[in-house]
């Protein structure tokens, strides 16, 4: 699967065979992505998704793949996600690879960070997260590049505007507000709060605990935290 976007990220995904006598040595897939390693689309940034055997192998150094092809490295703005190590088997379930089925989920949204942003990145930290046997298949992440590509936007877990107003809400980190369980859990109403504090559970920025009177208290999670620091320093105005 190719998809181009302009100068912009280009997502390669690549599948590989398997036959009776196991894995071949020399996956065909991982023989296509030095091709492209050596000589990428024209484009920003090239992400290449590799769920076949041995998949770990390409862009290693002492790669006789690549060496055929005269470069050993990475160039500039190539990212690869592979299912497994060099000397692993990519595993199939309900009809391909569970690598491939968790990065479909990571695109569909699972991987997106707080911004809505899915990048290499979060696709390796959910699958690396999400293979329960990662001692037989660890997927592998190498990228050279000085940020990762966003390879889809999903709707962020928290607006800039929301982001924003962390500081306004919490004056210090240590800040707890206590509120009615009603007004919390309940309608957001226009004149309230109650929208802003249902966004910031939502993506996980507040917890709850219940007071001794009854009412629920708020306090900022260490995500919260880290994200009202960056609103006091003027990070989303």
């Amino acid at each position: 699967m190719i998809h181009p976007i302009n100068f912009g990220p280009v997502l390669i995904g690549l599948a590989g065979q398997q036959d009776d006598r196991g894995p071949t040595r020399r996956s065909h897939a991982v023989q296509d992505s030095a091709r492209i390693l050596v000589a990428p689309p024209k484009a920003n940034s090239v992400t290449i998704i590799l769920d076949c055997c041995l998949s770990g192998q390409a862009g290693e150094s002492d790669n006789s793949l690549l060496e055929q092809f005269g470069r050993t490295t990475l160039r500039p703005g190539v990212a690869l996600l592979a299912a497994c190590r060099d000397r692993e088997s990519a595993f199939e379930a309900g009809g391909h690879g569970r690598f491939t089925s968790v990065l479909l989920n990571g695109l569909a949204g699972a991987a997106a960070d707080i911004h809505g942003e899915v990048t290499a990145v979060g696709l390796h930290a959910l699958a690396a997260s999400s293979l329960e046997d990662s001692w037989l298949q660890q997927p592998v992440l190498k990228i050279h590049s000085q940020q990762s590509p966003v390879l889809r936007r999903c709707a962020p877990a928290a607006t800039l505007a929301c982001l924003s107003s962390l500081p306004g809400l919490f004056a210090t980190a240590d800040e707890t507000i206590a509120r009615p369980a009603a007004e919390v859990l309940g309608h957001p109403q226009e004149d309230g709060d109650t929208a802003l504090v249902q966004a910031f559970l939502r993506a996980g920025l507040v917890s709850l605990r219940a007071s001794e009177d009854g009412d629920l208290e708020i306090l900022l999670t260490d995500l919260g935290r880290h994200y009202r620091q960056l609103a006091d320093d003027g990070m989303f105005s």
